[in-house]
Parts: structure tokens; C-alpha cells; sequence
């Protein structure tokens, strides 16, 4: 490990804890479907570099990365993800017929079950906990116990996208709906250096993607969807723009235009001490099958920041011992 490392994974337990070790690095990975490929990359670097996060908290799609992570599964998720096919992605979206949703998501839980390797959050090598949101009372929940896939189930259950989940008497969805990038949650674990990062944090990310020739996952879905449906309800394929956005683009877009204003707000309440900021515009909320391609972005984002990274941890950490530290610390007991 390197010397200007903070550390690292201090429990076997997942259990809270109400004060904050100075020294305790946490990572909180926000929400953004398939441009959550970037989490894997930055973490691969971290970990590269000797920085290894003693507290996990994902929202959306930083919930299945960090629980994957937390398992011990991020090579096995890399090597499966990789072979994700653009065919693929209808298929493991599962279509519903429901009304309730879109898709119910059971083939890729299913699959993610078997990359974690772990039943329970309790079974989990780092603290780790998934955001969700209760659909009745619009309050964020924190998920720390129990079934980990079924909380990840729910932390990515973008509304009118994915069926909702009945979980512990609430129904529940896409936690960013409320909590977008949980730097509160990681701190809540017990961590004293928060490092964020954030899908949306580039306003690129709030313009519609480029219309390539050859059709994304969005269509291709779409067209999967469309060949389950009685000819008279089919829709002539169309990727004029001055149509307007189908209702997968539309959900998608809508997605992308809130949790981009509310990461702000959020931010501005919660900050965090170091934030990554992939530029992953280009990836489609379902661009499962372009793993390579957003796992590089990642890696690249955190070799270029990672000296900037290494300077926050340093003065961090002086802040923290010593006489200096001291005084520090009996002011932030004090002020709790």
C-alpha cells in the first residue's frame, strides 16, 4: 500500500457507526445505468494505487458496482460484463407486459447474485450499504441489511422503467430519485474522506447523446419489445428526431435532466472531499453491452486525476495527527 494511502477495511461486520474515523476512506458511487461502467475503472485504479475504500455506498448503478465490489467480485464482473452483446441487453432487461414496468430486471439480478458471491449485506467484506427511494413517502432508504441482490434490485428500479419492489412493508425504487450520489450515506458508515463519484457531473451529460446509423440499446430494445406486440399497436420505426423521443428516450432523458439538478443540490449539502467526474455523456442509460469502452473512461479519469487525489489525501491526513489532528478532531466532537 502506498504511504499516502488512507485505509482501509476496518470491519468484517457491517454494522454503523455514529462517529466518523478521520482516517477511514469511503467511496460513494452515484447513479446512471450503463455509464456506471466508469465505477469499475476508477475503482480498479484506486485499488492500483494502494487506496482501498473502507466504506461503500452506491445509488442505482453504484449499487451494483459497489456491491460487487464489496463482495470481492469486481474482476468477475469485469470479465462477465465484457461479454455483454448489444443483443444481449433485451434479454436481461427481462420485458415485463406490466404496467408496473417496463422490464422487471430478474435476468440480470440473477446474474449479479452470481457475481457477488455474498447472500447478505452482513456476508460482505467492506461496510456497504444501496440507496432506495419509498415510492409512498418520497423519503431516501438506506439498505444495510438483509438480501444484497434484492437491494440492489431496488436501488435500480428507475420508475415506469423497472417494476418497483416490495421490500421490509415499502415499496421501493431508483434511489436517485432522492439521493443521486449518497456522499451523506459513506459518511454515515464511518468515513472521515468521502471520495464521490459523479455520472453527471459534466453538463455534456444533460445534452441528448449523437443518433449514430447503426441503432443503440435503446432501439434494439425497443425493436424486441415491438416484435411481442400485435401489428396494429407497432409503430413505424424512426429516428427522426422531430418526432419526438419514445418512451424508452423519454424515460431516459427525463432520468438524466433531474439526477444531473438534483447531484447539484445534493453536492452543495453533502460535498464530498474529492469528486470524480467521468466524462460519460456518449453512454446511454442502457448502453450495457459498451462495458470496455466506459471501464476505460474510468480508468482514464482516475490516472489523470490521481495525483490531484494523492495531494487531498496528504493534507487530509495532516489535518488529522498529530497535535494539529488533535485540535481538529476535539472541534468536530465538539460540534456533533
Amino acid at each position: 500500500m502506498q504511504d499516502n494511502a488512507i485505509s482501509h477495511r476496518p470491519w468484517k461486520n457491517n454494522q454503523l457507526t455514529a462517529r466518523s474515523d478521520s482516517l477511514r476512506l469511503g467511496v460513494a458511487l452515484g447513479g446512471g445505468g450503463a455509464r456506471g461502467y466508469a465505477h469499475i475503472g476508477i475503482l480498479q485504479v484506486l485499488e492500483e494505487a494502494g487506496i482501498t475504500a473502507g466504506a461503500v455506498a452506491g445509488t442505482s448503478s453504484g449499487a451494483l458496482v459497489g456491491a460487487v465490489y464489496a463482495g470481492g467480485g469486481l474482476d468477475r464482473l469485469v470479465a462477465e460484463s465484457t461479454q455483454i452483446r448489444l443483443l444481449d441487453v433485451p434479454r436481461m432487461l427481462s420485458p415485463s407486459w406490466s404496467l408496473r414496468g417496463i422490464f422487471t430486471g430478474n435476468n440480470a439480478i440473477e446474474w449479479l447474485s452470481g457475481l457477488i458471491g455474498r447472500e447478505t449485506f452482513d456476508d460482505l467484506d467492506i461496510p456497504f450499504v444501496a440507496l432506495a427511494t419509498d415510492v409512498d413517502t418520497g423519503e431516501s432508504v438506506v439498505l444495510r441489511d438483509g438480501p444484497v441482490s434484492s437491494a440492489v434490485r431496488a436501488s435500480i428500479s428507475i420508475p415506469g422503467l423497472f417494476t418497483p419492489i416490495h421490500r421490509d412493508g415499502r415499496i421501493l425504487v431508483d434511489g436517485g430519485l432522492v439521493d443521486p450520489l449518497p456522499v451523506a450515506a459513506a459518511r454515515d458508515l464511518g468515513a472521515g474522506f468521502v471520495i464521490a463519484v459523479d455520472l453527471f457531473g459534466d453538463a455534456a451529460t444533460v445534452a441528448p447523446p449523437p443518433k449514430d446509423d447503426e441503432p443503440g440499446a435503446l432501439d434494439t430494445t425497443l425493436n424486441y419489445i415491438r416484435g411481442f406486440l400485435p401489428a396494429e399497436t407497432e409503430e413505424p420505426a424512426n429516428n427522426n428526431r422531430r418526432h419526438g423521443p419514445n418512451v424508452l428516450e423519454a424515460i431516459e432523458r427525463s432520468m438524466i435532466i433531474t439526477q444531473h439538478g438534483l447531484t447539484q443540490a445534493r453536492l452543495a449539502r453533502y460535498p464530498a472531499d474529492f469528486r470524480f467526474e467521468p466524462p460519460v455523456a456518449e453512454i446511454g442509460a442502457l448502453d450495457f453491452h459498451r462495458a470496455r469502452e466506459g471501464i476505460e473512461i474510468g480508468r482514464e479519469t482516475a490516472r489523470r486525476e490521481l495525483p490531484a487525489l494523492r495531494d487531498a489525501l496528504e493534507r487530509h491526513r495532516r489535518r488529522h495527527t498529530g497535535l494539529r489532528g488533535l485540535f481538529h478532531r476535539t472541534i468536530d466532537a465538539i460540534r456533533r
